[in-house]
Parts: C-alpha cells; structure tokens; sequence
C-alpha cells in the first residue's frame, strides 16, 4: 500500500495540468541556464516522495532543461533554496510589470 502512494500517474489530470501550470508561467523555459521549448520538465522542489501534501502546489515546482534536471537527481536539498529564491524573483519581477504598465 505504502508504495503505491509514492508512484506518480503522469496522464492524471491533475499531474497534466500542474505541469502546464508550471510551464506556462515558466514561459518553457529552463529556470537555471534558460533554455527553452526543447526538452525541459517539471521537476518538484520538495521532494515527491516526502511531502506528498505539495505535490500538486504551483510554488513546488520549477521548469529545468533535462541536463538541468538530472544534475539535481539526488541533490534535491541543495537546490531548493536557489530554485525558491529564483520563483521569488519570477513573482516580483511579474507583478512589477502589470503595476508599472
């Protein structure tokens, strides 16, 4: 039982639409070196596994390219202060420019 929790249904509708969510307000782009559109995934700040109450939250996700992507596999922890500070940024940086259109 325990492990079924853990498997991810990645044609869910809610995994599908969480995920254009966060690409959308990504633009497609990778959020660490800045590629785009080509081969970038939603990659989970908090960990899938552990906190299953984020799984589904906006503010735990970041769009990587899959080189980005695979240099945090098992290095999770280091990145997250980086990866919310960065999602910080994004949010300023948008609200910014609808108040000073």
């Amino acid at each position: 039982m325990r492990k079924k929790q853990y498997k991810r249904n990645y044609k869910s509708t809610k995994y599908r639409n969480w995920k254009k969510i966060i690409y959308n307000r990504d633009k497609y782009t990778c959020q660490l070196c800045g590629r785009n559109k080509l081969h970038v995934s939603c990659h989970h700040i908090k960990l899938w596994s552990q906190y299953i109450d984020l799984r589904y939250r906006i503010d735990n996700g970041i769009t990587l390219c899959l080189e980005c992507h695979s240099k945090t596999f098992r290095r999770e922890s280091e990145f997250e202060p980086l990866f919310f500070n960065l999602l910080e940024q994004s949010l300023v940086k948008r609200i910014n420019e609808i108040y000073h259109t």
